[in-house]
């Protein structure tokens, strides 16, 4: 008889946000897409002050000797084998990890001209930890004629179910979208996804400039604010016809400065209001067409009230959506946990982007490997 495998794998993410590394711990049993995947535990990671306003800073194009891009890098990964290490010592019984699966943080990204860099040094992890890591998992897409992102979507039919039509919703630094369709015809849902709008770049950005906060907690200060329909206005218009993939680059603190300008005496709740009001018309717009019988809020704005209240009030079916954390997948986790998934997916030689998301013809098998000693022997 044969016996379905059980493999345990590490998947950590930091995002454009730049509020913390998040490390998931996920126990997949059988293969390829097939696969089914638990979340068994994740660990969120501070970022050093210092660290984040060096990646912040390096992400918004401000020019930088080389050496701050080494020490960056170096000091990224020791941040992430310090959150995995962190996330195993929590475990009563610590499994056989078959690899980690890392993002980076991402400096720069050009999908029209299939570029991206998304800086890491994965030697901490594998000379500390003694694990193989997986990471640059985005160049395979990029090389195949693809943007490069969104490069989750493949995975929450995994985490969430195939068996309806769904939409996923990732309140991030970038608010991005994945609905993912049954088909009577295929094992595997019909997927579409896609970036939409700034999110938490815009709100976070928004909250250090007016009250001088890395964030709005729980979304407390934006709860007294109105939204106000010429401030919308000017966030629609300053967004513009967004490329198709989007980032810091386009919306990072000067842009959010720029945008302050235009209505300098507006109180700093009823900026906050109207941006989420922005993003639930936005999201609206985009999702309630597909008729979906689920929508999931995930990704750290996701414990942002104000935004996902405002996000059901611009909906016809706010009955509809849920966050991920009700689904038992805590939302700061849902992005860890999908880069598990792609890690083991790398490993079974599947393809990680769908053509139908990034536009890569025949997307190749995606990541770059470290071994640590103890697999090459």
């Amino acid at each position: 008889m044969t016996t379905t495998p059980t493999r345990w794998a590490v998947g950590c993410m930091t995002g454009t946000s730049l509020d913390g590394l998040d490390s998931a711990l996920v126990k997949v049993t059988g293969t390829g897409l097939a696969l089914a995947a638990e979340l068994v535990a994740h660990h969120a990671t501070p970022l050093d002050d210092r660290l984040a306003a060096t990646l912040r800073s390096l992400a918004e194009g401000t020019p930088h000797p080389a050496e701050d891009f080494l020490r960056a890098s170096r000091a990224l990964g020791q941040t992430y084998a310090r959150g995995i290490r962190q996330l195993l010592d929590q475990q009563p019984d610590t499994p056989d990890i078959s690899l980690v699966a890392a993002h980076g943080q991402t400096i720069w990204h050009i999908g029209d001209e299939h570029l991206s860099w998304q800086l890491f040094d994965p030697w901490p992890v594998v000379h500390d930890l003694n694990l193989p890591v997986v990471y640059d998992l985005r160049q395979a897409d990029l090389i195949s004629g693809g943007q490069g992102a969104p490069i989750t979507p493949i995975t929450d039919p995994i985490l969430y179910g195939r068996d309806q039509r769904l939409a996923v919703i990732n309140l991030g630094g970038i608010c991005n979208y994945t609905l993912a369709i049954p088909e009577a015809d295929s094992p595997f849902p019909r997927i579409t996804a896609g970036d939409l709008c700034p999110c938490n770049l815009l709100l976070d950005g928004l909250t250090r400039t007016l009250l001088n906060q890395p964030y709005d907690r729980n979304g407390e200060v934006t709860a007294t604010g109105t939204p106000n329909p010429q401030l919308i206005q000017i966030i629609t218009t300053a967004v513009g016809n967004a490329p198709t993939t989007l980032g810091r680059e386009q919306f990072g603190q000067a842009w959010v400065d720029d945008l302050l300008a235009a209505s300098p005496d507006t109180p700093p709740a009823d900026w906050l209001a109207s941006a989420c009001a922005y993003i639930g018309q936005k999201l609206s717009q985009t999702i309630e067409k597909h008729k979906v019988k689920t929508g999931v809020l995930a990704g750290g704005g996701a414990l942002n009230h104000a935004l996902t209240r405002a996000i059901a009030d611009a909906s016809s079916n706010p009955d509809a959506w849920t966050t991920s954390d009700q689904l038992g997948i805590p939302s700061e986790a849902r992005e860890a946990a999908s880069f598990a998934i792609l890690g083991i997916l790398s490993a079974d030689a599947v393809p990680i982007t769908l053509t139908s998301v990034t536009g890569a013809q025949n997307p190749r098998v995606a990541g770059t490997w470290v071994w640590p000693n103890r697999i090459l022997g």
